[in-house]
């Protein structure tokens, strides 16, 4: 009957997995998952009552057939733990291979047995019988390993300590069946205390382990989720650019390193001449290419620590830190340049221009609203004086 015990507790772990399973499933929504968890729990359940009942039924249910339902178990688990942890399995199809020929091996040394009663060939049956869960124990860890992040989540540290008793309880079963005078199995036959222990402690460690590993990637999805929120948020979906918002949210850095060094700050405003007859005129396809280019264009001829957004529309916002107006103008002077010389339109010879204006952000301003409204003042006036050209506002020529 101790066999039977220790063969009942492993069924109530694995029923406690299932229960595990079912609010993770829930929560993650792995495919695939429950349905493998749920398989894998009936198949190893079935292994082990044919095991259990060794003695009354057929051997060749006891021995062939409940090793088979085991590995098999076994291997659907490990493929729904490895979904669970969004970790690859590379190595699925040589576990399974190494799966095959060890219930192979099995079925041989059983079909070969000249006395089955007396189980002449039960400890290499054992031996052959333990390598897929050895060999799938081992790779797992590696798997967590070279595939988790550092530091290891607290979850995938019991997963990985499950797999190591699940490692440790099949070598001593084999090294102690090796050993031993009789046929019968020391560890699993004998129901003893520690192989009892040891099985509680894998099926407790593996059940903490899926909680935790589910609360830690339902936390990081969330929190990915917020994060492309707030990506999204200040972010133009056409451009890639960043938006006011994203501006406003830069605003106190970049005007608090321009106070406690001292330098300029330059914003222009660019605006595409005659948008409205390009989208007219070609469609809303080529004006968005032509918003795409111009974004680029610009982006290609700033610094690493210039701020380019889209304003709004066909209006593009510029901050240049380090900056006075006039070393600005040589900046807006090249991107004129660019963007009239490129082949943005589908028509030969028609070109693409901007007008820009420039203003600078004065010492007591704490926002950049009144500088982007002065730079947008001296835009319209580039427009009036003909296009295709940058304008100062009236404040900088004075400070000049």
């Amino acid at each position: 009957m101790q066999n039977r015990t220790l063969f009942a507790t492993t069924a109530l772990q694995l029923m406690m997995l299932i229960v595990v399973s079912i609010p993770a499933w829930a929560k993650l929504n792995v495919s695939g998952f429950l349905s493998r968890v749920v398989t894998a729990t009936v198949t190893l359940v079935l292994g082990l009552a044919l095991f259990a009942h060794r003695g009354d039924l057929p051997s060749v249910l006891t021995v062939v057939v409940a090793n088979a339902a085991i590995i098999l178990a076994h291997q659907v688990w490990l493929d729904a733990l490895y979904r669970l942890c969004a970790i690859d399995r590379p190595t699925r199809r040589t576990e399974a291979l190494i799966a095959a020929a060890s219930l192979a091996s099995v079925a041989a040394l059983w079909a070969f047995d000249a006395s089955p009663g007396q189980l002449l060939l039960a400890k290499p049956r054992v031996v052959a019988s333990t390598l897929p869960f050895l060999w799938s124990g081992v790779l797992w860890n590696l798997a967590l390993y070279r595939g988790a992040e550092r530091p290891w989540t607290l979850g995938k540290r019991y997963l990985a300590w499950a797999a190591a008793i699940a490692v440790t309880l099949n070598v001593a079963r084999a090294a102690l069946y090796l050993v031993s005078d009789g046929t019968q199995d020391p560890v699993m036959a004998g129901g003893s205390f520690a192989a009892i222990l040891l099985v509680n402690l894998m099926g407790v460690f593996t059940a903490v382990g899926l909680i935790m590993e589910v609360e830690t990637r339902a936390r990081t999805t969330l929190i990915h989720a917020n994060d492309k929120l707030v990506t999204a948020a200040v972010t133009d979906p056409l451009t890639g650019l960043g938006n006011r918002r994203r501006l406003e949210q830069m605003t106190d850095a970049l005007i608090g390193a321009s106070r406690r060094n001292d330098w300029p700050i330059t914003v222009m405003m660019l605006d595409i001449d005659h948008f409205k007859r390009i989208n007219d005129q070609w469609g809303h396809a080529v004006g968005d290419a032509v918003l795409c280019a111009t974004a680029q264009h610009c982006a290609n001829n700033l610094r690493d620590h210039d701020v380019l957004v889209r304003w709004g529309g066909e209006e593009f916002s510029l901050v240049l830190p380090r900056c006075d107006a006039h070393a600005a103008a040589l900046v807006a002077s090249r991107i004129l340049a660019v963007i009239r010389s490129a082949p943005l339109l589908p028509v030969d010879g028609q070109q693409v221009t901007a007008s820009i204006g420039i203003a600078t952000l004065h010492p007591e301003e704490s926002s950049f609203t009144d500088a982007i409204h002065r730079a947008d003042c001296a835009m319209y006036r580039a427009k009036s004086a003909g296009r295709d050209r940058h304008e100062f506002h009236p404040t900088v020529v004075a400070a000049a």
